[in-house]
């Protein structure tokens, strides 16, 4: 079985009484220890400061600092190591100060350090051991997630960038095309018309897919920016938003009372929009859609907003799919749109610590519930999560 590495620290300015400590370590049959030296309390500030150091065998007296002011200062950056303090006389006082201080224990140098040396720095460490292993696993999980935010904006950069080198030949192709069916037309017949439309309706799907890509990668990796916010504010901007297309469908939107949320606007601009403007896209032919948007709250300091349409419906069977990136439930050419819409909602709703709950019939309507906490939790204030290209 190979045994735990743990990191000591002794600080003494007594050679001899840091050889024996060693000796007495290396005694110890269930760790393995590595050892680190030092004289005064300075040196060993320092190195507790550079990370790593999982136990300390402190000495009382030393030269420029006692054991008691160096707690103090210890405390002061979160050194979470097991300290084991030992002097060359005992004092009851300086004893109950060291353990307030944050000492695990304190020891006397004397003849029976040998049989209390190995019990106290064992139980200790054991004590610890929890609390080491969580540290490591915050340093870790720390590494990673930098690593990712790296990842994510260079992600995000390179979306952009890419969305970018897309867009100028599309506008290019879009403006010939254009030129095309106004110059051209008298000489095109029906068939040259047919081509340059299904052209034109391709080339706006393809602008559109490049959009929405860029919106979702910046939402994907956007640091969120809390307050409160009046919804019914939110709402009425929706609604001069998507004006032309609630008279198009010639479709009603009743908004009930929205509740005060601490939420980022922008997305939540964002979020309430696609939906209202699913709402009102999926209705059925020749029936002008009503949209109902109520808000409840849930008794455990959330907000349940609803969502309800008299729409074309689905089967919900496919409510997971449609929570993804790029995924229709409809032909093309039946409804517009790239299929990121809900997959954006999804996201926004993660960074809020929200949820989504749908239900749905064919030919009945759908309802979204989007639930929504009313005070942000303070400490998650970011979120970040692993960009989709």
């Amino acid at each position: 079985m190979i045994k735990e590495l743990i990191n000591i620290l002794i600080i003494d300015d007594c050679s001899e009484d840091r050889e024996t400590y060693k000796r007495l370590l290396d005694q110890n049959p269930d760790y393995n220890f590595n050892v680190v030296e030092c004289e005064t309390g300075e040196e060993g500030l320092g190195i507790c400061l550079q990370g790593g150091i999982d136990a300390l065998i402190l000495d009382y007296m030393l030269p420029d600092i006692d054991g008691i002011e160096f707690l103090q200062d210890l405390q002061k950056f979160d050194f979470q190591g097991v300290v084991l303090m030992l002097t060359g006389e005992g004092n009851e006082k300086v004893a109950v100060q060291a353990l307030k201080e944050g000492a695990h224990d304190y020891l006397v140098k004397g003849k029976d350090l040998f049989s209390s040396f190995h019990r106290i720095i064992q139980s200790a460490i054991r004590m610890n051991e929890s609390n080491l292993k969580r540290k490591r696993a915050e340093a870790k999980l720390k590494y990673y997630a930098k690593e990712l935010e790296r990842s994510n904006k260079e992600l995000e950069s390179f979306a952009a960038l890419a969305c970018h080198d897309l867009q100028e030949p599309l506008r290019k192709f879009m403006a010939f095309g254009e030129r095309l069916s106004k110059e051209y037309e008298p000489v095109l017949d029906e068939l040259g018309k047919s081509y340059l439309e299904r052209m034109d309706k391709a080339a706006k799907r393809m602008q559109n897919f490049i959009n929405d890509l860029l919106q979702y990668s910046k939402v994907t990796t956007r640091t969120n920016t809390y307050e409160i916010v009046d919804l019914n504010k939110i709402m009425g901007e929706i609604l001069e938003i998507l004006e032309f297309q609630i008279s198009r469908t010639e479709g009603k939107v009743l908004v009930d009372d929205m509740p005060h949320l601490e939420v980022d606007p922008m997305p939540i601009r964002l979020l309430f929009t696609n939906l209202v403007s699913n709402a009102l896209k999926f209705h059925k032919e020749n029936v002008a859609p009503v949209v109902k948007i109520g808000a409840q709250k849930d008794g455990e300091g959330c907000w349940v907003i609803h969502i309800e349409d008299n729409g074309i419906g689905f089967d919900e069977q496919f409510i997971e799919r449609i929570l993804k990136p790029f995924e229709r439930l409809h032909g093309m050419n039946a409804f517009e749109g790239t299929g990121m819409g809900l997959a954006i909602c999804n996201k926004i709703l993660e960074q809020h610590n929200g949820s989504i709950e749908i239900t749905s019939q064919p030919g009945k309507g759908t309802c979204v519930k989007i639930r929504l906490p009313e005070k942000h939790p303070k400490e998650e204030t970011v979120q970040v999560s692993p960009m989709i290209i």
